[in-house]
């Protein structure tokens, strides 16, 4: 079994965590996001289609719910992997 790690964003430390609110220290500026939803849920789709687990790094609160919709999905539920696929999420809020 091979397993795929996803970063969602980055550290709260070099700012580029993605969060709900601006940062304290820069106004207005809530860092990036590394994935839009429609290509996180893409990835996930051809990941799990290839048998890969998914462990997917998220260490803000800017972004938490774009794995759990990419993981909903009808067609990533019932892709035709081999054996049961298991997909872990790390939030590090």
């Amino acid at each position: 079994m091979s397993v795929a790690k996803v970063f969602m964003d980055g550290t709260i430390e070099g700012h580029t965590g993605f969060l709900l609110k601006p940062y304290e220290d820069r106004k207005g500026y809530r860092g990036k996001p590394v994935w839009e939803l429609e290509n996180f849920k893409e990835t996930a789709l051809e990941l799990r289609k290839q048998g890969f687990q998914i462990h997917v790094h998220s260490i803000s609160d800017g972004q938490p719910g774009t794995p759990l919709t990419g993981w909903s999905m009808p067609e990533a539920k019932s892709c035709g992997t081999p054996w049961p696929t298991l997909n872990w999420w790390t939030p590090l809020t």
